[in-house]
């Protein structure tokens, strides 16, 4: 199937119902679906055309794909904040270290002052 998927440029969508399809299928659907994709493909569109979208479908889906954003954006933040820390500790010189000198420098400061 593998073929299949590049000669039809398939996402993975369109790759998991031509799969499916071809499991669910009887041997000459089988048959079928491998020695012409493009009409199983052709038939799908032509499913989905005719299906019309209600609002209620259409916010369903608005926020499927806010869901799948917001969670994208959440994995990209934790791998930044792991790069972040990883990167902290192979430096020796971390921010605490940097505020214990700055602050024994001002501490020595004043006390010469006085």
């Amino acid at each position: 199937m593998a073929p299949i998927f590049v000669q039809q440029h398939c996402d993975i969508c369109e790759a998991g119902l031509l799969y499916a399809a071809w499991r669910k299928g009887s041997p000459t659907i089988r048959k079928r679906i491998l020695a012409e994709p493009g009409l199983f493909f052709k038939a799908q569109r032509q499913a989905q055309e005719k299906v019309p979208l209600t609002p209620g479908v259409e916010l369903l889906r608005d926020l499927e794909m806010m869901t799948a954003i917001v969670n994208r954006a959440q994995r990209r933040l934790a791998g930044a904040a792991a790069m972040e820390l990883d990167r902290q500790h192979a430096h020796p010189r971390s921010s605490r270290s940097f505020v214990f000198e700055s602050n024994f420098s001002v501490s020595t400061k004043q006390s010469y002052r006085r």
